[in-house]
């Protein structure tokens, strides 16, 4: 190899070099590019739907959570001390399911005085008097302090397209409810409100899932608001759902005491 020759490659080695060189000063300029528009982007998809909602208590002093077996072993005595109000429990869902927490969740709460309310999951495909029996059969001889409350909201796998049997079934739940001599209230959320609720069953009380501050849920006349599935409450390892009464402490006695 002559001196030429070795020139030539050393000079290809350094225009190789230099190209890599570029390369990777453009990968990281894009890169930090990226992070510029993404990481801002992924910060507020997450305030939007996981927002902090701070409520004053001297507006809206009756603060609750609803529970499930998913919120595991609760330390009820630590919710009754940390002046929460209200606890809804899962009794059950469908035809032939029960929370298998439910008759401690219900005890527990009971005994540190905290007012006490159960739900039934609602099932779109699945026969409404039958549902209410399952319901029925669960709270049976409680002492519950709220409604009995039909939680009707759309999972992938019970998604309906036309709601017309749904709401049959929904409204034939509730009227045998009724007729069991038991106040009923609806949980759902605002598509549920409009798609399941608000042509046949808007005369029920409504526990209404929107993660806004109470004064931003308008056109809803809700009396219970779940503003967030993401709280932190002393008693309660995880997460837990967070739920506020729509009026004052007066008025919640006069709402109880009409149950």
């Amino acid at each position: 190899m002559t001196k030429n020759d070795k020139t030539k490659i050393t000079s290809r080695k350094r225009k190789k070099s230099t190209n890599s060189e570029r390369f990777t000063r453009w990968a990281i300029a894009i890169g930090a590019v990226v992070l510029l528009i993404v990481v801002p982007a992924l910060l507020y998809v997450v305030m939007k739907y996981r927002p902090n909602i701070v409520i004053d208590k001297n507006e809206y002093p009756i603060m609750g959570v609803d529970i499930s077996k998913h919120n595991g072993n609760i330390d009820f005595k630590t919710l009754a001390a940390n002046k929460l109000s209200f606890v809804i429990a899962k009794a059950t869902e469908g035809t032939d399911y029960n929370d298998p927490l439910f008759e401690h969740n219900y005890s527990a709460a009971k005994a540190v005085g905290l007012k006490v309310g159960a739900y039934h999951f609602f099932s779109m495909k699945k026969d409404g008097r039958l549902q209410a029996e399952n319901f029925l059969r669960s709270t049976k001889g409680k002492q519950l302090d709220l409604p009995l409350v039909i939680d009707v909201e759309e999972w992938e796998y019970d998604f309906v397209n036309d709601p017309t049997d749904a709401i049959e079934q929904l409204t034939v739940m509730s009227d045998y409810i009724t007729q069991q001599g038991y106040k009923v209230m609806i949980y759902t959320n605002k598509n549920g409100y409009k798609k399941f609720i608000k042509e046949r069953l808007s005369h029920l009380p409504l526990w209404i899932c929107s993660f806004q501050h109470p004064h931003r849920v308008r056109g809803y006349n809700w009396t219970i608001l779940q503003y967030s599935h993401w709280g932190e409450v002393d008693g309660i390892k995880g997460e837990v759902d967070l739920d506020v009464f729509n009026g004052d402490s007066l008025a919640w006695e006069r709402w109880l005491q009409a149950i």
